[in-house]
C-alpha cells in the first residue's frame, strides 16, 4: 500500500485548489533549482520581486497565464508548467463557481433574467433605443429605427436568434 504524506492529504473542508497551487509551486521550485536560479535571480526576469516568486512557489499567489508561459520558457520545463496553465487559471474562482467558469469558457451566447430592465410598453423611446443599441449582437441606428409601414404600437420585432423586442415608433 502506498503511503501518502500527511501534509499532502487535504483537510476536511479545505479547497483542493490550494493543494494544486502548492504542487504547481513545488514544480516551479524544482525547475528553478535545476536551472541554477535563485528566487532573487528569477524575479527580475519575470518582472516580479523575490517575495512574489516565493509566494507563487508556496501556493499563496496564483501565477498569471502569461507568467506561466514565461516560466516554462525560462526554466526550460518543456511544457510541464504549460500543461497546468488552465487548471491554475481556474483556481482564481471560488470552488462553488469553477464549474460555471468551465461552462462559460465554451459558451456562444448568454441569456439572463433581468428584473431591472423595464419591458415593453412601459419604457420610453430613448430607453428602448439605448437598449437596442447596446444589445448583443449590436444593433445600429438604422436597425433600431422603424421602417416604412412600421407595426402598430405594442407590436414586437423578432431579431436573429429568436430575440423578441418591442418595435420603436417616432
Amino acid at each position: 500500500m502506498v503511503q501518502v504524506p500527511e501534509q499532502a492529504v487535504a483537510a476536511r473542508g479545505q479547497d483542493p485548489a490550494d493543494e494544486l497551487l502548492r504542487c504547481f509551486g513545488r514544480q516551479i521550485k524544482l525547475f528553478r533549482e535545476r536551472a541554477g536560479l535563485t528566487q532573487a535571480a528569477l524575479g527580475p526576469l519575470l518582472g516580479y520581486s523575490e517575495a512574489q516568486i516565493a509566494a507563487i512557489e508556496q501556493g499563496r499567489r496564483i501565477a498569471r497565464p502569461d507568467t506561466i508561459e514565461k516560466l516554462d520558457t525560462l526554466l526550460e520545463a518543456d511544457g510541464v508548467l504549460l500543461a497546468m496553465k488552465r487548471a491554475v487559471a481556474l483556481t482564481r474562482y471560488p470552488a462553488f463557481f469553477r464549474d460555471a467558469a468551465r461552462i462559460e469558457e465554451t459558451a456562444v451566447e448568454f441569456h439572463q433574467y433581468a428584473p431591472l430592465i423595464v419591458p415593453g410598453m412601459l419604457q420610453t423611446e430613448a430607453y428602448a433605443r439605448t437598449m437596442f443599441t447596446v444589445w448583443r449582437p449590436r444593433r445600429n441606428e438604422a436597425e433600431a429605427a422603424p421602417g416604412p409601414g412600421a407595426a402598430p404600437s405594442g407590436a414586437a420585432r423578432v431579431f436573429p436568434g429568436g430575440i423578441v423586442a418591442p418595435v420603436l415608433h417616432r
